[in-house]
């Protein structure tokens, strides 16, 4: 006989996501956005309210639905640092878009 645990439940592994009103409200605030042509925008509100997993695991399918291919959907989730700087926060918008080349930077100009 198995059980939930053998066969590690989506439920066990927190890996599944619920469609509630917020990530509702929060999607259709994106697609005005995108509509009234807002080239960036950032996201915040209460910790563990859902935000991270909206725009992992709702965001891109639900935009590709509404826009298809006409829309580009990068995501950076980015922890607030005692230190900030910029090299550290150029890195994780590189990684977070996938990008594969080196970042090369000096104090009065930066390329990709």
């Amino acid at each position: 006989m198995t059980t939930v645990r053998d066969e590690l439940h989506p439920l066990l592994l927190q890996s599944y996501a619920l469609y509630t009103a917020p990530i509702d409200e929060m999607c259709k605030q994106v697609e005005r956005w995108v509509d009234a042509r807002i080239t960036g925008a950032y996201i915040y509100g209460l910790s563990r309210i859902g935000k991270s997993k909206a725009v992992r695991d709702w965001f891109p399918a639900l935009l590709r639905e509404s826009y298809g291919d006409r829309l580009a959907v990068f995501r950076l989730i980015y922890a607030q640092q005692n230190q900030s700087s910029q090299l550290s926060f150029l890195k994780r918008i590189a990684h977070g878009i996938n990008h594969n080349h080196i970042l090369i930077f000096s104090k009065v100009k930066s390329c990709w």
